[in-house]
């Protein structure tokens, strides 16, 4: 620090007040930049901060009496504790795979295959652009490397998903937690921009699941597949479905019809699909039957499943990832590519940067829960309804030459 004329002070204790007192009194005084060092320990001072870091980086309510954190009494599966355990039940069948995380073994659920297969597991630090570097390098090698990391710190290596993944087309597994709104982390953590940056990216198929069960089956798949393959999936619990005892490798781009309707057709990606069954519901009391489709590809894209629905007076896009250039714009590119004037409809994050607040509170505050997407689809029904009977208006006899 010195020989780039930087003072240096340290290390100091960091958990001794008068120390870091006298070193920033001295610093303040100083003339030009000074750097102090200070050594502390995470959680210092309640021991099972300081047995369990990882845990208590990001805590939910815990009982401090015991450092347990409490339960949500749903009983359902994090996504991310069901990625971990899927992922070291793949392992066990296939010694190939390996698992890599950057500093997150425990967000990501990598905890799991680390304690069982510690020789083929790596932890790489943060340096997330390494991580996928060094995936690479695997895959040539001829191992089936699993990439675990948090939506928004795999922007930090998206030049490396690019030249060292998908141009050489290898076998690349990337397991994309946290994505989509991630509550109280805020807009440094949300994961809503995934889905644009990857679909961009030649080669890489892109998956979402629906539920946990879901998820289990999309891991089997990726590991199984050609070629670098991501799958999406948000924080915090599943819907509680029962998971699969035997997983099946799911069909390359195809969709699965959750729901038949003819006045309206909702496709959505990931836990989206939830909110459009629920929607779907709420307009049913409206007299109005709409469909859901569970897109689960959004690349390859199921154009079968777009051109059934491009029958629909209204398609309907729900995505929990920023509308620019995401799901529900595939879904555009795709119609206009099949030649399809369908009206669309696109429900996403807005084009901004989401605050920080519980999650179930800002999905309300962009209209992405059941009661939201209900209002949009009747609101935009409305204005279909006004213009076409203005063209109607238009197109009656006279109605030329009373102009």
């Amino acid at each position: 620090f010195e020989e780039l004329g930087i003072q240096y002070v340290g290390p100091i204790d960091g958990h001794d007040v008068s120390q870091v007192q006298n070193a920033v009194t001295w610093a303040a005084s100083a003339d030009g930049p000074v750097i102090i060092h200070a050594v502390t320990r995470k959680g210092m001072g309640y021991v099972p901060a300081e047995d369990r870091p990882d845990t208590f980086h990001g805590i939910s309510p815990f009982s401090v009496e015991t450092g347990k954190v409490n339960g949500s009494g749903s009983g359902a599966l994090s996504y991310t504790e069901t990625f971990g355990r899927a992922l070291v039940a793949e392992a066990r069948a296939d010694e190939r795979i390996v698992a890599i995380t950057a500093a997150m073994p425990a967000g990501t659920g990598l905890t799991y295959f680390a304690e069982e297969f510690p020789d083929r597991f790596y932890d790489v630090g943060i340096a997330e652009q390494h991580a996928v570097g060094l995936a690479a390098g695997l895959a040539h090698g001829g191992q089936v490397p699993v990439v675990a990391l948090y939506s928004t710190f795999l922007q930090r290596a998206y030049d490396q998903v690019i030249m060292d993944a998908a141009l050489q087309d290898l076998h690349v597994v990337f397991c994309i937690d946290r994505a989509g709104l991630v509550g109280e982390d805020g807009p440094t953590h949300h994961g809503v921009f995934d889905l644009t940056y990857l679909r961009a990216v030649p080669n890489l198929m892109i998956m979402a699941p629906a539920d946990e069960a879901e998820l289990v089956n999309m891991l089997h798949t990726a590991v199984h597949a050609e070629g670098p393959v991501a799958i999406r999936y948000p924080r915090g619990t599943g819907r509680g479905v029962a998971l699969p005892a035997e997983p099946e490798v799911l069909e390359a781009g195809r969709a699965e019809v959750r729901r038949d309707g003819t006045d309206v057709a909702i496709l959505a990606v990931g836990r989206m699909v939830e909110v459009a069954e629920e929607a779907a519901v709420l307009l049913a009391a409206d007299g109005v039957d709409a469909g859901v489709v569970n897109m689960r590809w959004i690349k390859p894209m199921d154009l079968e499943a777009v051109s059934k629905v491009s029958a629909c007076p209204l398609v309907v896009t729900v995505e929990e990832n920023t509308g620019v250039g995401g799901f529900g714009a595939g879904v555009l590119e795709a119609l206009a590519d099949l030649g399809a004037d369908t009206p669309v409809l696109r429900l996403a994050v807005p084009d901004c940067f989401v605050t920080h607040g519980h999650t179930d509170r800002l999905l309300d505050e962009v209209g992405l829960t059941p009661e939201g997407v209900r209002a949009a689809i009747l609101g935009r029904m409305l204005d279909i309804r006004a213009a076409e009977e203005t063209r109607s208006h238009d197109r009656a006899p006279g109605r030329r030459r009373d102009r």
